[in-house]
């Protein structure tokens, strides 16, 4: 699992355990949320990079506005780490890692993934 998939679903523990400080986010799309439910999932499982892809297309295919490039940034980090998993530089993108976080923060927050008793993605 690249290296910044495992930090942001560290960083989700945190977010998540500070919701209740923060303003509520709107609510995304139904098959945003069916996607990163199915995505944390596939990290519980410990699925595989090639494996994950196809789950981050359907968040970034179904992604609102606010998020839309994030999830973009997330899905082509993906790809790349697929392409090359031996190429550390994309494993320690800073952007991609905040991009990948922006995705998994709006996830947790507005599709309320703990509140449906499920684990940080």
């Amino acid at each position: 699992m690249p290296r910044w998939t495992a930090a942001a679903a560290l960083t989700l523990l945190a977010v998540t355990a500070c919701r209740s400080s923060r303003p509520e986010v709107e609510v995304p799309p139904k098959k945003f949320c069916d996607a990163a439910v199915d995505y944390e999932a596939a990290l519980e499982r410990g699925d595989d990079v090639d494996q994950q892809i196809p789950i981050v297309r359907r968040m970034r295919d179904a992604a609102p506005a606010e998020i839309a490039h994030d999830a973009e940034v997330f899905v082509r980090a993906l790809e790349a780490v697929s392409d090359d998993p031996d190429n550390p530089e994309l494993r320690d993108d800073p952007d991609v890692q905040a991009s990948v976080e922006a995705v998994n923060r709006y996830a947790s927050q507005g599709c309320e993934l703990f509140a449906k008793g499920g684990a940080p993605i």
